[in-house]
Formats: structure tokens, C-alpha cells, sequence
């Protein structure tokens, strides 16, 4: 990883991991720990990218909610274009 990472930049490109997980991949099934594990991990000292996948019912259960608390606690929503700052993982190998 840490060889492609590096060649995926040098050539240009810019890639997006996420720095938020929902827990909807495995130990969350409830839209309520959906929401907390979001909000609890926003942070205004960086760009939130959240781990969420739709075909999960409740995760969408719990998009509404959590896009709430984002704009009551001014937080903005937008969508992943060439000037957004890349979101990664560390890569440890």
C-alpha cells in the first residue's frame, strides 16, 4: 500500500479513505448507533468523510438525523471534487 499510495499521488490522482466509520459494516444495527457513532466522531479541525452503506435500512434511518446535528452544529455537506483536501488512512506496510 504505502508504494501504490505514493505512486497513486505522484501520478496526480487524489484518493479518499474515510476518517469516520458508521459501525453499519458489522457491530452496529441500530439507527440510533449509527448516529452516535457519527457524531461522536465529527470533528471541525478536519474534513469528515463517514463510512456508510446504503443497503443497510438502518443507516438510512439514520441519515436524517445525523444531517441534522451536522447543520445545528455547523457542520456543512458537500460533495468530493478535485480541490477537496484527500482523506487517508495510515499506511502501515
Amino acid at each position: 500500500m504505502t508504494t501504490l499510495t505514493k505512486d497513486v499521488v505522484n501520478k496526480g490522482y487524489h484518493y479518499f479513505d474515510w476518517n469516520i466509520s458508521s459501525g453499519d459494516a458489522g457491530e452496529t444495527t441500530s439507527p440510533s448507533g449509527v448516529y452516535n457513532n457519527v457524531i461522536k466522531s465529527l470533528s471541525k479541525n478536519r474534513a469528515n468523510v463517514i463510512l456508510m452503506h446504503d443497503i443497510k435500512t438502518y443507516t438510512k434511518d439514520a441519515l436524517r438525523n445525523i444531517i441534522r446535528y451536522g447543520k445545528n452544529n455547523g457542520y456543512t455537506f458537500d460533495k468530493i471534487t478535485m480541490s477537496t483536501p484527500m482523506v487517508t488512512h495510515s499506511v502501515n506496510n
